[in-house]
């Protein structure tokens, strides 16, 4: 049986034993067990539209191999994550298993293994008992990382297994239980193909650089210079990409912080209402309700009371020790409170980078607004089950309470996951393939929107009839992604680029996409008065003039897919 102590462990490598291998099994066990459930009676909820582009690009690779550079099965620019799901359940799909179903198979393989890893960071720098309570904590929700969990996308979600592993190396590294060449070059490794993966794992790059100072002496030199040459050599498929597509990963970078125009719609905020959507609007709708889909105030009240009162106490102490850390610089009594302070640097690092942003969560509620959260949530859980942890082993009046409020925030937590797999319905599901094809071509004209020729060659080389003319027809939604912000002189010079033929499949594609956006931007215009929805509604309606009179038609309803 766990003891039910508080016991972090110290010097070394804790003894991983028959125990902890039971104890982590039945936990994956019951964690794949639901989620596969989950997968085969509701997949309305368990799937998102841009899913359908990797299974077309599986079963294009299935079917025909690669026929252009591997590369360009990338869904974008600036992820590489993206590229390593696709070939993973491709590599799943050479030995007979279904592209959708090996889809997946590589999502419940992230994030099972984030939980594995989650177990294992809690046992080695905490001990048993919250590395037992981490795994309790990630089997049941919250929604928002469960939902990213069963959804092959190659993005913010299955990042946090290598921002796991980043931090896990951090604190070896700080702790002296893996020390060398190999330990520096090993973090460096990790941190290039973290942010590779997903940039935004730099953020926790970051955090482990800021905290550094907080809790050990600074590193030689020559460590340093180990770590840089093993962050490049973790990079290097990030810069062997961009070179080849003029550093093009930059581009959402510098969108994303304003240094450049972007096709996102991000509505201007000032601080003040950032704030707030950061620390109220996030942790509670975000994580616990992310598709709006509880209704009623009352049920959505219980659930993020249940959840928030008992949570908010547990970050409230561990953010206690982390400022005694500050102020005494180090604090070596309280080897635990060390080990939690780099994962809440890691939630100052990100709520600092997020309110510089242009980034912003002013938008109906849906799973993808708020993906950016779903690894911090996990980050999270650790500081959260160490300080359930550490009120349980105080025994008494206060282990009981804690015992309560844990019990509570578990139950919550259970409830709002099931409620959420039940009753969501994600938009632009079940998925297609057909449908896959369409999403590919959005994604094209999203990486080639400097010329749409090259989205149109990889078309060509990628598909034949009738999947081409589904491509088109997307590269027309990804038109309407890029220029319904724009004046129709630069969506006319856009399109002078292709042929006759092309260009009346693509315009078509474009004008179901303008009539989609249109109804959806005069219902949220008749919820509210807004400015720049106005703008955007009357450029809309220029556009799709402009549409008219070149007399194309639509494309036919079932090819395109909801956005």
């Amino acid at each position: 049986m766990i003891s039910m102590r508080y016991e972090p462990p110290e010097g070394s490598f804790p003894k991983w034993t028959l125990q902890d291998t039971c104890v982590c099994l039945t936990l994956l066990a019951i964690f794949l067990a639901s989620r596969f459930l989950w997968i085969a009676t509701s997949p309305e909820s368990s799937s998102y539209w841009e899913e359908a582009y990797r299974w077309a690009a599986v079963e294009q690779l299935g079917t025909a191999g690669a026929n252009v550079p591997l590369s360009e099965y990338q869904a974008d620019q600036y992820q590489g994550g993206s590229l390593v799901v696709i070939v993973l359940a491709a590599a799943l799909g050479a030995i007979g298993i279904h592209p959708f179903v090996a889809l997946k198979l590589v999502a419940l393989g992230f994030s099972g293994s984030t939980l594995v890893a989650l177990y294992f960071l809690g046992h080695l720098f905490f001990g048993r008992l919250v590395a037992l309570l981490s795994g309790m904590i990630f089997v049941v929700g919250p929604p928002l990382v469960a939902f990213w969990g069963v959804v092959a996308m190659g993005f913010h979600s299955e990042s946090a297994l290598l921002s796991l592993c980043v931090l896990g190396i951090f604190l070896a590294l700080m702790e002296g239980l893996w020390t060398g060449p190999r330990a520096w070059l090993g973090f460096g490794v990790a941190s290039g193909l973290a942010i590779w993966f997903a940039p935004t794992a730099g953020i926790y790059v970051v955090a482990c650089v800021v905290a550094w100072p907080f809790l050990a002496n600074l590193p030689r030199v020559s460590c340093l210079l180990i770590a840089a040459l093993g962050f490049l050599l973790g990079m290097a498929p990030w810069l062997a990409y961009n070179f080849a597509n003029d550093f093009a990963g930059l581009d959402r970078i510098f969108e994303v912080f304003g240094a450049r125009p972007s096709a996102d719609f991000w509505r201007s905020q000032s601080l003040g209402t950032r704030a707030v959507d950061l620390l109220l609007n996030t942790p509670t709708q975000g994580l616990l309700d992310p598709g709006g889909d509880l209704s009623r105030p009352w049920p959505a009240f219980a659930i993020f009371g249940g959840v928030w009162g008992p949570t908010t106490i547990a970050l409230t102490a561990a953010m206690v020790r982390a400022l005694r850390i500050v102020r005494t610089r180090r604090a070596p009594a309280d080897i635990g409170a060390r080990r939690e302070f780099v994962f809440l640097v890691c939630a100052i690092i990100f709520s600092a980078a997020l309110m510089l942003s242009r980034f912003n969560f002013d938008s109906d509620p849906s799973p993808i607004v708020y993906r950016l959260i779903a690894p911090l949530a996990v980050f999270l859980i650790l500081p959260i089950a160490a300080s359930a942890a550490r009120g349980l082993d105080s025994g008494g009046l206060i282990a009981r309470w804690t015992a309560v409020g844990f019990a509570t925030a578990l139950t919550s937590l259970a409830v709002a996951t099931l409620s959420f797999a039940i009753v969501h319905v994600e938009a632009g599901t079940p998925l297609t393939l057909r449908g896959g094809y369409v999403v590919w071509g959005r994604l094209l004209y999203n990486k080639y929107s400097r010329d749409i020729g090259d989205a149109i060659d990889v078309a060509n080389h990628v598909a034949t009839d009738p999947e081409r003319g589904d491509i088109l027809r997307g590269i027309g939604w990804g038109m309407r992604h890029v220029h319904e912000h724009e004046e129709t002189s630069d969506l006319s010079h856009a399109v002078q680029a292709i042929s006759a033929e092309d260009r009346k499949i693509v315009l078509a594609g474009l004008g179901w996409a303008l009539e989609r956006r249109r109804v959806d931007v005069a219902t949220e215009l008749e919820q509210r008065d807004d400015p720049q929805m106005r703008h955007l509604l009357q450029n809309i309606e220029k556009l799709t003039e402009w549409i008219d009179s070149q007399e194309f038609g639509n494309p036919a309803p079932n090819t395109a897919r909801q956005e």
